[in-house]
C-alpha cells in the first residue's frame, strides 16, 4: 500500500484544510490496510493486479450494527450542519470568482456527496435513508437513473414515468434532511435499447449518438422537459424550479473525444463522417484545398467520391498525421459542446 501510495502521491494537489484531511485520511486508511492488502508493484488499475488477503479468520469479526435509531444522545450526529431544508434561501451558484459554490444566500457551501439508490425503495425508506446520510454529514445524493422508456411499445421520446415518480420522492425525502439532489438522467452506455426506436441505426448502443445526431438531441430535450417541468406532487414545486435541486448532469461518460467514437458503425458513423465533410468543406472550400492542409494524407475510411474522409482513432490523434489530428479535435470538439447548449436554447 505505500508503495502504491508513493507511486500516485506526486499526482494530488493539497490545498489548506481540506488537503490535510484528505493527507491525514489516505494516511489512516494505510496504516489499516498495511499487513493484510498488498499490491506489490503494481497499480489497482492494472487488469493483472494480485490481490492478497493476509487477514486471520481468528482475528476477525461480522461487521453488523444495529439499525440506526437516530437517538438524541448518540455521539455523532452532524445533522445540524445541514439546512433545515435543502434550498432553503434559493439556488445553489457559483461564487463571484466562479471558484466555489454559495447558497442562495451567498453563503459558501461545500458538499459531500454520495450516490444512492434508495429511490427503487419504498417512501419511508428513503426518509429513513436520507436522516441516516444526514447524521454523517452528507448534503448532497445522486440521482443516476434512466429517464427513457423502459416500454418496448413507446417512442424514442417517451420517458419512464415510474422512473420520475421515484425520482420525485428522493427530491422530497432528501430536501427535507437538508440534503441536495443532482439529477443524472441519462447513461448511453447501460440504456437498454428498444424495439420501436428509429436509433441507433447499425450500432449496438447510444453511446455518442447525442453529440451529433439530431434524432436523439430532439428525444433528449423532450427527456429533459418532461422530467423538469411538470409539478412534483411530493413538494408542490417543478424540478425547474426546486432550489433543492442543485446539479443537472447533462450526460455521463460518453463523448466523442472519448474510445466509444469507435463504437460507431453503418448509418450512425455515416451520419458523422456526413457532418464532419460539410464542416471541412464550409472550412476550406473543396476537397482539393482540404487535402492540401492535410498535406495528402489519407486513411483507412477516407472515400471523398462519396463524400466522406475518415476519422482517426481517438488514441492516434496526438501522432503526426500532417495536421489531420488536429482538425479532427476541433471538430468534434464543436459537437461536444452542443449538449451544454441545448438546454440554454429558448426553444
Amino acid at each position: 500500500m505505500f508503495r502504491l501510495l508513493k507511486q500516485h502521491w506526486s499526482g494530488l494537489r493539497l490545498r489548506g484544510w481540506a488537503g490535510l484531511g484528505l493527507w491525514l485520511g489516505v494516511t489512516l486508511l494505510a496504516v489499516a490496510c498495511h499487513g493484510w492488502l498488498s499490491w506489490g508493484n503494481q497499480s489497482p488499475a492494472n487488469p493483472r493486479v494480485r490481490l492478497t488477503n493476509l487477514v486471520d479468520p481468528a482475528q476477525a469479526w461480522n461487521f453488523t450494527p444495529e439499525p440506526d435509531r437516530f437517538s438524541p444522545q448518540a455521539l455523532l450526529d452532524l445533522r445540524y450542519l445541514n439546512e433545515a431544508v435543502a434550498g432553503q434561501s434559493g439556488f445553489i451558484r457559483r461564487s463571484d470568482n466562479g471558484q466555489d459554490f454559495v447558497t442562495g444566500a451567498g453563503q459558501p457551501i461545500r458538499f459531500w456527496a454520495v450516490n444512492t439508490e434508495i429511490w427503487k425503495s419504498k417512501p419511508s425508506a428513503m426518509a429513513e435513508h436520507a436522516r441516516f446520510l444526514a447524521k454523517r454529514g452528507v448534503n448532497m445524493v445522486r440521482w443516476h437513473g434512466q429517464i427513457p422508456s423502459s416500454n418496448p411499445k413507446d417512442g424514442l421520446n417517451a420517458i419512464n414515468l415510474t422512473a420520475r415518480d421515484q425520482l420525485w420522492q428522493l427530491v422530497a425525502a432528501m430536501k427535507k434532511e437538508g440534503i441536495y439532489t443532482t439529477l443524472s438522467p441519462y447513461f448511453a452506455a447501460a440504456l437498454p435499447l428498444q424495439p420501436n426506436w428509429p436509433v441507433p441505426r447499425d450500432s449496438d448502443t447510444m453511446m455518442g449518438l447525442l453529440f451529433f445526431d439530431p434524432v436523439v438531441q430532439a428525444a433528449y430535450k423532450d427527456w429533459w422537459r418532461a422530467l423538469l417541468e411538470p409539478v412534483n406532487p411530493y413538494t408542490g414545486l417543478a424540478l425547474k424550479d426546486d432550489p433543492a435541486v442543485a446539479l443537472l448532469q447533462l450526460q455521463n461518460e460518453d463523448s466523442l473525444l472519448f474510445w466509444t467514437l469507435e463504437r460507431l458503425k453503418g448509418g450512425d458513423l455515416d451520419l458523422l463522417l456526413g457532418r464532419y465533410w460539410d464542416w471541412l468543406m464550409a472550412k476550406y472550400g473543396s476537397l482539393d484545398a482540404t487535402l492540401k492542409a492535410w498535406q495528402q494524407s489519407s486513411i483507412e475510411g477516407d472515400n471523398p467520391s462519396q463524400g466522406r474522409l475518415g476519422l482517426i482513432p481517438i488514441g492516434e490523434m496526438t501522432q503526426s498525421s500532417g495536421g489531420r489530428s488536429e482538425e479532427h479535435t476541433s471538430e468534434l470538439q464543436s459537437p461536444c459542446n452542443l449538449v451544454c447548449r441545448l438546454l440554454l436554447e429558448k426553444k
